[in-house]
């Protein structure tokens, strides 16, 4: 809790109070659990598809492609060995040569998204950004999922 909440119980005589001093729109950027309105509406995060491929910018695209197809997928999301985002690798990139690696074809900037943004606003941003895939990550660049327009119409699953 904020240090404003936690000061009202230990008013009290509480002890041991855990504040967080980074603040609500933090926590939920990180895509920590929580209650209230919010966790009843679909969110980037709670629409988002969490397992996903993820390969190294150094990795060959016959490589990325193999794997990525035999598991069904149609893009590949490139990260460090910290699941820091580099970039995204679409399936309209894989058709370069064989021995090119992801680094060289991969879209280094790919629209991301925080874990609370919004469905609607997730649409609109997708729209304006002309792009049916997005990145969510947290403040520190790591990826929580991917997602596609249409899974921004499932079922909202709980944080927790």
């Amino acid at each position: 809790m904020s240090r404003r909440a936690a000061a009202r119980p230990e008013s009290f005589g509480l002890e041991n109070i855990c504040v967080y001093v980074a603040g609500k729109q933090d926590w939920l950027a990180f895509d920590l659990p929580f209650d209230g309105k919010l966790a009843e509406s679909r969110t980037a995060g709670s629409s988002a598809i969490k397992d996903i491929p993820v390969c190294a910018p150094l990795e060959k695209i016959s490589e990325v492609r193999r794997r990525a197809e035999q598991a069904g997928w149609h893009e590949c999301v490139v990260a460090n060995d910290k699941r820091v985002v580099l970039g995204l690798l679409e399936k309209a990139a894989w058709h370069a040569r064989d021995e090119l690696t992801v680094e060289e074809v991969m879209d280094p900037a790919p629209l991301t998204l925080r874990p609370h943004f919004p469905s609607e606003a997730v649409v609109q941003k997708m729209n304006s950004q002309k792009t049916a895939v997005a990145l969510v990550t947290r403040p520190d660049g790591k990826l929580i999922g991917l997602l596609r327009q249409t899974e921004t119409k499932r079922p909202v699953s709980k944080n927790f």
